[in-house]
């Protein structure tokens, strides 16, 4: 007896391109902020090709959370709400206001 094939759940976040690593990356030091790159993380039943942090250099507590979903740059605050942004260039400049 054949079973059905449950077609593969896409993950909630997708990796960043390079370029927008690299301004990431860019971004991060002008600031003077770590960057931390996780790749196929899980959070809360939820899957993530890749998860970017930053957070202040010598402070263990993360300040934003980024991550990729099909139509947005997602930025998550270590407190507040999560914003949603159609450019990385847009995310960032929120990140400094």
């Amino acid at each position: 007896m054949n079973q059905p094939i449950a077609a593969p759940r896409l993950p909630r976040g997708f990796s960043f391109p390079i370029a927008e690593l690299q301004t990431i990356q860019r971004w991060a030091s002008r600031y003077g902020m770590l960057l931390t790159i996780e790749l196929d993380r899980c959070i809360d039943g939820e899957d993530y090709e890749e998860v970017v942090t930053l957070r202040d250099r010598g402070l263990s507590r993360r300040h934003w959370t980024l991550w990729r979903s099909a139509e947005h740059v997602v930025v998550e605050p270590q407190t507040g709400a999560v914003a949603r942004f159609a450019r990385l260039s847009a995310a960032l400049a929120a990140l400094r206001a």
